[in-house]
């Protein structure tokens, strides 16, 4: 009987060695939200950056374009005025 009593014992201990306890679950838990969130968060910047450079380069093409006119336009206005008198 009291050998018994010892195996039986051996077992519960060795089932409480290979559990974890909620100390390890919670640490593994916030480790892991830790890492998936410095992950994503890299690639939201990655991808996000590339739309924001590409939509700042096409924004100063327009604005290069629209300067480009402007200055057309106010420089033909001075040569295409007609002078008083002169038809």
């Amino acid at each position: 009987m009291n050998l018994m009593k010892k195996n039986k014992l051996h077992i519960q201990n060795d089932k409480c060695r290979r559990a974890f306890t909620i100390i390890e679950v919670v640490l593994y838990a916030g480790l892991l939200a830790l890492v998936m969130t410095f992950i994503v968060m890299g690639f939201r910047q990655v991808f996000l950056g590339d739309r924001l450079e590409d939509m700042l380069k096409e924004t100063l093409k327009q604005k290069a374009a629209s300067d480009k006119i402007y200055f057309m336009v106010k420089s033909a206005a001075k040569v295409n005025k007609p002078e008083v008198g002169h038809i």
